[in-house]
C-alpha cells in the first residue's frame, strides 16, 4: 500500500522558543562581576532565538471576534494601503499610512491584512533608525512575530511573503552578529554556569548559520515574482478552498487548465506557488506550524501533490537533523538521519518506479537520500556508510540516465557520486 505524504518525523520545529538559562550568582570579586554581566548578556541574547513556534510567545490562533447586531466589519481599501506602505518604505513621498493603519487596528485588532503592513512598517523604523543593537534586535523580533503571527491567520500570499523572508533575513543577520560577537568576548570567570551559557552560544552560532541558509533558497520566489508581481495574484491569499479547487482541476486536465473559465490564472500557477511558499518557510522552523496548515490544503488526490507534500516534509527533517548536529545533539540527528534514509526509500519505491523524471521533486528522494549519507556519515560505523553509498550510487545512476529530463540534475549527480565514491574508498582502504 503506497504511503501518504502524511508521515511525521516527531515534532518538528521546537515547540519553545529560544532558553532562557539563568546565569549563576556565586562568582565573587571583579572577575565574577564580569563573569556575571557577561552571563545576563548571554542568557538574554539566548531567548532570541527562533527555535520553533514558541518564537511567538503564545497562542498563534487569534480569539474570534466579538459579534452582535451592532457590530460592523471595518472598512479596509486593502490595494491603496499596500501601495501607500511600499510608496513608503520605498522612500517614495510621505503617507498618512501609518496612522490610518494603527486606527483600524484600534478598531478590529485581528486583522491580520493590517497586522502584516504594521509590522513592514515596524520593520522599515527599525533599519532605518541608529537605535542600540539590542534594541534594534527586540524591534525586528516584534516585526517578525507580528507578520509571522498574521500569516498564520490566513494572508498567506506572495507580498506577504516577500516581506516576511526580508524580515526574517534581517533578524537573523543581526542576531548572528550579536551572537558572534558575544562568543568571542569572553570573560576571564570559570563559573560553571559560564560554561554551560557559552556552549549553548556555540551551538547557536552554528545553528543561526542553518537558518541563514534561507537568503540562498529563494530561486523560486524570484522567479515567481517575476511572473506574478504585475498581476492581482501577486497579493492574493492561499486558503484550502483555492488550493484544493486547483488540485481538483488539476487531477482532471492538467496544470493549464484556469481556475475559473475564460481567466488567465492556472491550477498549475496556483499550486506552484503554494509549493513554492512551503518549501521555502519548511527552512523556517518557527514556521512549522505554518507548513502544517498549508500541507493540510493540499488534497493528496494526484501523485503529484504527494511527492510534493513529502518534500516539504522532508526538508523540515532536514533542517532539524542539522540543527541536531549543530548542538551535537548526536543521538537525535543519528535517528533523524535513519528516518530520512526509510523515507526517502519509502518515496522512490512507492511513488516513482520506473516513472519518468521530469520534474524537480521527482528526483528530489534520490538526490536527498545520497546527499544524507554523506552529511551524516561521521554518526555511523564505517560499515553501515558503505552500505548506504552502495545504495544510493544506483539512485544517483537513474538521475544521470535516461530516465531523468530535469535540466542540471546530472551534473549535481556526479557531484555527489564524487563525493560518496570517496567515502567508499575509505571504508575499504
Amino acid at each position: 500500500m503506497a504511503q501518504s505524504s502524511n508521515q511525521q518525523f516527531g515534532q518538528t520545529g521546537n515547540p519553545t522558543g529560544g532558553k532562557a538559562l539563568k546565569p549563576s550568582a556565586q562568582v565573587q570579586g571583579k572577575a565574577g562581576l564580569e563573569a556575571r554581566q557577561h552571563n545576563r548578556e548571554i542568557a538574554e541574547i539566548l531567548t532570541f532565538f527562533p527555535y520553533g513556534p514558541g518564537f511567538f510567545g503564545g497562542t498563534l490562533a487569534y480569539p474570534a471576534k466579538k459579534g452582535g447586531i451592532f457590530s460592523r466589519a471595518v472598512k479596509l481599501d486593502m490595494t491603496k494601503l499596500r501601495r501607500e506602505v511600499n510608496n513608503f518604505t520605498n522612500k517614495e513621498g510621505l503617507s498618512s499610512c501609518r496612522g490610518e493603519i494603527k486606527s483600524k487596528l484600534d478598531q478590529d485588532p485581528t486583522n491580520a491584512e493590517l497586522h502584516v503592513l504594521n509590522a513592514i512598517l515596524v520593520y522599515n523604523d527599525a533599519m532605518q533608525a541608529g537605535a542600540a543593537e539590542l534594541n534594534k534586535l527586540q524591534i525586528l523580533k516584534n516585526a517578525l512575530s507580528e507578520i509571522g503571527r498574521a500569516m498564520h491567520n490566513g494572508p498567506i500570499s506572495l507580498f506577504n511573503t516577500n516581506w516576511l523572508v526580508a524580515i526574517y533575513s534581517s533578524y537573523l543577520g543581526f542576531l548572528s552578529d550579536r551572537l558572534y560577537r558575544l562568543k568571542t568576548e569572553r570573560s576571564s570567570g570559570q563559573d560553571p554556569d559560564q560554561v554551560k551559557l557559552q556552549t549553548e552560544l556555540t551551538h547557536q552560532v552554528a545553528m543561526a548559520a542553518n537558518l541563514k541558509m534561507i537568503s540562498e533558497r529563494q530561486k523560486g520566489i524570484k522567479r515567481l515574482n517575476g511572473m506574478l508581481k504585475k498581476t492581482s495574484f501577486f497579493v492574493k491569499n492561499l486558503d484550502k478552498k483555492l488550493v484544493g479547487k486547483a488540485a481538483g482541476i488539476y487531477l482532471k486536465g492538467g496544470p493549464d487548465q484556469p481556475i475559473v473559465a475564460g481567466e488567465s490564472l492556472k491550477c498549475g500557477t496556483v499550486l506552484q506557488l503554494h509549493f513554492t511558499l512551503l518549501n521555502l518557510y519548511s527552512n523556517a522552523p518557527f514556521l512549522s506550524t505554518l507548513v502544517k496548515q498549508m500541507l493540510d490544503m493540499v488534497p493528496e488526490v494526484h501523485r503529484d501533490l504527494i511527492l510534493q507534500k513529502r518534500m516539504v516534509l522532508a526538508n523540515q527533517a532536514q533542517m532539524e537533523f542539522y540543527q541536531a548536529f549543530a548542538q551535537d545533539k548526536s543521538a537525535l540527528a543519528r535517528d533523524l538521519a535513519e528516518k530520512l534514509f526509510s523515507f526517502h526509500a519509502n518515496t522512490i519505491d512507492q511513488h516513482l518506479g520506473e516513472s519518468l523524471l521530469d520534474r524537480p521533486f521527482m528526483i528530489d528522494p534520490f538526490v536527498k537520500y545520497a546527499w544524507m549519507v554523506k552529511d551524516s556519515s561521521h554518526l555511523f560505523r564505517m560499515d553501515q556508510n558503505n552500505e548506504r553509498a552502495q545504495k544510493a550510487l544506483p539512485m544517483l545512476r537513474i538521475v544521470q540516465g535516461e530516465r531523468c529530463e530535469v535540466q542540471g540534475a546530472h551534473q549535481v549527480a556526479s557531484a555527489i557520486i564524487y563525493d560518496l565514491q570517496k567515502l567508499i574508498s575509505k571504508t575499504v582502504s
